[in-house]
């Protein structure tokens, strides 16, 4: 089994999300993740710790996050198409 390396956050600047972020960045994951351009309560802590969130809910940030099966995914949101559209090219 492959060990888990990289997360991918969707909605990462949610005040659920970016903490779990910032403990997966400083248990030794790389991490990446998304959300709306706002700014958030969050945004600061995350920038602290060097996570700059895409903007935006594309389809190419979920894939780009799974390449090489390196990676795992952490979703917030279910039912966002670009989760599901990732899911069915698995």
């Amino acid at each position: 089994m492959k060990r888990i390396k990289s997360i991918h956050f969707v909605g990462i600047k949610g005040v659920g999300v970016a903490p779990l972020a910032i403990i997966a960045k400083e248990a030794g994951f790389s991490v990446s993740g998304s959300d709306i351009e706002d700014e958030f309560i969050t945004t600061d802590s995350l920038m602290r710790a060097k996570i700059k969130p895409l903007v935006g809910f594309l389809e190419e940030h979920v894939q780009n996050a799974g390449a090489n099966n390196e990676r795992r995914f952490f979703i917030n949101g279910l039912h966002h198409k670009s989760f599901f559209k990732s899911k069915q090219s698995c």
